[in-house]
């Protein structure tokens, strides 16, 4: 177990950007034909494997998705394999990508889409996620971004999460602009003092030879952290995190 628990704090961060790829494969999976009414699917635990739930209640860009992280013993054929005999049937297989070191592949089910992203680890054993992503609110073209957050003219939203840890709501906004590092949080510093919010604390540490700075930011029971990176290619990274700490 505590393998387990060191794969998901170190390979949270890495979590956001492999999200999307779930995105990507229910975008594909609406090819397929007609998706059935249905509840969330249980998806069986890899062989010889521990598992447990990043968030039960997790909203990706308007995706209602529930995820968990597994580490197996088994090596990773072993562990796509068991999937690709575990879905295969109805007359529909598995689909499958291979993205940089990890193994994606994931089917639809009903209104769901499943997906399990799955890498080696160690010498003989496999770690990584499974995804389950409501299609409802994909089908019906209500993808949601946060538009009430301020950001500068020109920034993009890269994706808004919302999950839930015991009752307490947590929202994480991802935004791209091509401003710079210390303009982005100057910009922040001000607006959100005058929104209410008090700094506690701002600090720059730099990373990989970049620019970084964190501020973080409370009002009333909100907390608010903001990391501002340099991105290395003309682009600049603003990562938002919104909790309620009052529950």
């Amino acid at each position: 177990m505590s393998t387990l628990k060191s794969f998901r704090q170190t390979d949270w961060g890495h979590m956001r950007s492999k999200l999307k790829v779930c995105l990507l494969a229910c975008a594909a999976a609406l090819l397929c034909g007609t998706v059935l009414a249905g509840q969330w699917p249980q998806v069986a635990a890899p062989p010889r494997s521990s598992v447990q739930w990043v968030s039960d209640n997790m909203s990706q860009n308007g995706i209602a998705m529930q995820v968990k992280s597994f580490y197996s013993a088994a090596p990773l054929e072993a562990v796509v394999d068991f999937y690709r005999q575990e879905w295969t049937g109805n007359g529909q297989a598995a689909v499958e990508n291979q993205l940089g070191e990890w193994l994606v592949i994931g089917r639809r089910e009903g209104d769901y889409y499943v997906t399990v992203q799955a890498r080696a680890a160690g010498k003989t054993g496999t770690e990584g996620f499974i995804a389950v992503n409501d299609l409802t609110a994909l089908l019906a073209e209500r993808a949601e971004v946060d538009d009430a957050f301020p950001r500068m003219g020109g920034t993009s939203v890269v994706s808004n999460t919302l999950s839930y840890d015991q009752g307490r709501a947590a929202k994480t906004l991802i935004f791209e602009n091509t401003y710079s590092v210390d303009a982005n949080s100057s910009y922040y510093a001000g607006e959100l003092r005058s929104a209410g919010w008090s700094l506690r604390n701002s600090f720059e540490r730099p990373e990989a030879g970049r620019s970084t700075h964190t501020l973080y930011f409370e009002r009333a029971t909100e907390s608010c952290f903001i990391t501002v990176a340099d991105a290395g290619d003309g682009k600049t990274i603003i990562a938002v995190n919104l909790t309620d700490v009052s529950r």
